[in-house]
């Protein structure tokens, strides 16, 4: 069961990521709390001073090579048949998860050495997920109500 990134915006600007690494990245479902985590080793965003950068967020072995930003995100995830929009709403969250949408790295640690991107705990609060070990297949509901 497999499903790869295929665009990535924050706020209003469509990033290039993931670029050339598109056929090698992943997307890792994980619902257990957190940021979107996601490694960039060709610099397609960390590269780009955004606005909503979090320097302080950043523990001081990764700020070399990660950065941290709080803005709305959205994202497009396939099973290579289906293809599923996702976004975060950045300004809906609850305060206690408000202030950190997406950690980018070179190569993030959370990704366990593959290319890519873990969806991050936040993600849960806008969509449910139904994992289908059967038939190898995961599903995205959006969640009728406001996070906030």
């Amino acid at each position: 069961m497999a499903l790869k990134p295929q665009y990535l915006d924050i706020g209003a600007k469509r990033t290039e990521w993931p670029g050339k690494d598109e056929k090698t990245s992943i997307a890792m479902i994980d619902a257990a709390g957190g940021p979107v985590f996601l490694s960039d080793p060709e610099n397609y965003l960390r590269k780009s001073d955004w606005p909503d950068t979090l320097r302080e967020t950043i523990p001081d072995f990764w700020v070399s090579s990660c950065k941290a930003i709080s803005a709305d995100l959205s994202f497009s995830l396939t099973d290579g048949k289906g293809t599923v929009p996702l976004a975060i709403r950045s300004k809906a969250l609850t305060p206690a998860v408000q202030g950190l949408s997406l950690v980018m790295c070179d190569k993030c640690e959370f990704m366990r050495a593959q290319d890519g991107m873990n969806i991050g705990g936040l993600t849960v609060l806008f969509y449910s997920i139904l994992i289908d070990y059967k038939d190898a297949r995961v599903g995205f509901k959006p969640k009728p109500h406001s996070v906030s």
